[in-house]
């Protein structure tokens, strides 16, 4: 009755509907039902990243609410003050959280006022203290995820002596739980206590996609020998900083090294031993990875850089560990984008062509399903062939006659951070050649630039 004619009635909350058609009808009336914050809810683009929606979208989301209100504060038309009852300084909140449970007097608003302080808050935490040797690695770790926390951590603990510092993540609890796991000597969140600490040797990275490019150089520049698990970097522009900053250190550039474990598995070593001497290869890499769906982070390129990016990679670097040269070429397609799929940049193909002239392909499928094999690569050259399925059974053939060995499915981890720690300790060679390191990060880069244009690009980086 109170609506007007073409009016809308808008639900807040959750109430049985029982709704009368004539009023509805003689009024051409609306009826929606409202989210619970608004247009936005959900969106993790609008909740995490903060792009509001067009206004001429959306009047009211919640941020334009949040913003009417505090505006409205502002100008004094809506006198908030007369909501307060209680004011407690934050030492006495048990007293303020005992008048909301018991109800002894009425109460509205109750605030707690925090002391200002001028110095700046202590992100530090000192865990263990341990006496540092001096033959012994400090070695500082950022990030704490399930990858690091249960692959990364225990295959460092197997690797080899070194002494733990610090550990870095978003949230101070983890960093406090995961460090008294495991030893460190103390847990924080700021990554700049980890670059300033005299004891810190190496610095480990392990967050999210999109940390790791201003992380990498920052250690660098700090003079922190650098393990970072893979992808290097997400944009193009990140690693010619990445590139410059190498450039500029010159033979004064910390140690660096990115997470490519397969290239250290026991396969690969056998593999290589097979074709050594062999000048150009033929390689097939078939990386059939599961399905996960649009939303999670990986795919996001804003933060884990999609797929290609974020695990394709591996396969990129394995076949050039196998060839023995980086890529200098780079072309992908994807299959059709058909009947509503979310992305097709988690089924692609992938052609490399190396300085040495071997050819690869990546075939990264997300396709099929999961239960089915994950990775295979075949090998040919030198009139010599290599089979290796699963990082488990390795046949290789060569003058008619063929043998097979085992690599255990094991995928490296292991024997990539023994690499590292070594090369750490001892300095000659990075384990992994800065070529190598820059043209899977390029090759990379580029295979996603090249689904989106359809063109294949060269090492300079421009459109042939």
């Amino acid at each position: 009755d109170a609506a007007r004619t073409k009016g809308r009635i808008v639900l807040v909350g959750v109430i049985g509907l029982n709704l009368p058609r004539p009023p509805f009808f003689a009024k051409e009336l609306e009826f929606t039902v409202s989210s619970s914050l608004g247009p936005g809810r959900g969106d993790p683009s609008y909740e995490e990243k903060g792009i509001d929606y067009p206004i001429g979208h959306a009047r009211w989301t919640a941020q334009r609410n949040m913003l009417a209100v505090l505006e409205t504060i502002q100008s004094g038309k809506l006198p908030v003050e007369k909501l307060t009852t209680h004011r407690f300084s934050i030492d006495r909140a048990s007293e303020a959280y005992e008048l909301v449970t018991t109800q002894k007097e009425p109460s509205i608003g109750i605030v707690l006022d925090y002391p200002r302080s001028q110095e700046r808050p202590e992100r530090r935490i000192d865990l263990h203290r341990r006496a540092k040797a001096d033959d012994s690695l400090g070695v500082s770790v950022i990030g704490a995820g399930n990858f690091a926390r249960l692959i990364l951590l225990p295959a460092l603990g197997r690797a080899g002596s070194y002494t733990l510092r610090g550990l870095c993540t978003a949230r101070g609890m983890n960093a406090v739980t995961t460090g008294n796991r495991y030893g460190f000597a103390f847990a924080t969140t700021d990554a700049d206590a980890l670059f300033a600490d005299r004891e810190t040797n190496v610095v480990v990275i392990a967050t999210r996609h999109d940390l790791h490019a201003d992380l990498v150089v920052k250690a660098l520049r700090a003079g922190k020998k650098v393990f970072v698990e893979k992808p290097l970097c997400i944009r193009p522009e990140e690693l010619e900083r990445i590139e410059a900053c190498v450039a500029e250190l010159g033979e004064r550039c910390p140690l660096l090294m990115v997470g490519f474990n397969r290239r250290f598995a026991p396969a690969t070593g056998h593999v290589r031993d097979h074709f050594r001497g062999v000048d150009t290869l033929s390689i097939h890499y078939r990386f059939a990875s599961g399905f996960i769906p649009r939303e999670a982070w990986p795919q996001d390129e804003d933060v884990g850089g999609g797929r290609i990016l974020g695990e394709a990679c591996h396969a990129i670097d394995a076949c050039s560990a196998i060839a023995g040269s980086p890529p200098i070429r780079v072309y992908a397609e994807s299959v059709g984008r058909l009947r509503g799929t979310e992305t097709t940049d988690d089924r692609v193909a992938i052609s490399l062509r190396h300085a040495n002239g071997s050819l690869s392909t990546v075939a990264y499928e997300a396709g099929g399903d999961a239960a089915g094999p994950a990775e295979r690569i075949e090998v040919f050259g030198g009139g010599r062939t290599a089979i290796v399925d699963e990082w488990n059974e390795v046949s290789l053939w060569r003058g008619g006659e063929s043998k097979s060995v085992r690599g255990g499915k094991n995928k490296g981890h292991d024997e990539e951070l023994r690499a590292f720690l070594d090369a750490c300790r001892n300095g000659g060679e990075w384990p992994i050649a800065w070529a190598h390191l820059r043209g899977v990060a390029w090759a990379s880069l580029m295979a996603v630039q090249s689904l989106r244009e359809g063109v294949a690009f060269d090492a300079s980086g421009e459109l042939e």
